[in-house]
């Protein structure tokens, strides 16, 4: 079902991480996921990751928010080259299935190439994922490889 609801973005903070740790120790948000915790993640584990990846200077991370609820993150990653990864992931499952991922990815893609100036944004999705490689697709992304487990795709800036 979508909703008119319409995400914003802001900067991640340290104390998102009372929130994330939950979502971090879900394992239905991680099924489909690329990168999952193998173990319970406590909260000062979470408060260190937050911190940590706050201050890399090669990537912007995103809280998503819609009505000013943190309900996810969303990412530009190992920024080199003009280059960069881009992730997302909503943890509050109630927002699933409403259209908030697809407007999300808009918003970082439109940051990485207006702002940031990137001209080409990568991404790996599970290939069971079948729902965000759809959506990677409808938003103009191509797949560039695959193997059993894994779809890699990316997309370049129009040039003009």
């Amino acid at each position: 079902m979508k909703t008119r609801d319409t995400p914003t973005l802001r900067p991640l903070k340290v104390e998102d991480a009372i929130i994330s740790v939950s979502w971090r120790n879900n394992p239905i948000i991680w099924e489909k996921t690329i990168n999952s915790p193998t173990r319970f993640i406590t909260i000062k584990e979470e408060n260190a990751w937050i911190k940590k990846v706050i201050a890399d200077k090669k990537s912007y991370r995103f809280a998503i928010e819609v009505k000013s609820v943190y309900i996810g993150n969303v990412q530009l990653t190992n920024i080199e080259n003009d280059e960069s990864y881009f992730g997302i992931f909503l943890g509050d499952t109630n927002y699933w299935g409403r259209g908030i991922a697809k407007q999300a990815t808009k918003i970082i893609l439109d940051y990485g190439f207006n702002i940031l100036k990137l001209k080409k944004i990568k991404l790996r999705v599970r290939s069971n994922h079948t729902v965000a490689h759809n959506m990677y697709l409808k938003l103009g992304f191509q797949e560039v490889d695959r193997n059993v487990d894994v779809i890699f795709m990316d997309i370049e800036k129009f040039q003009e």
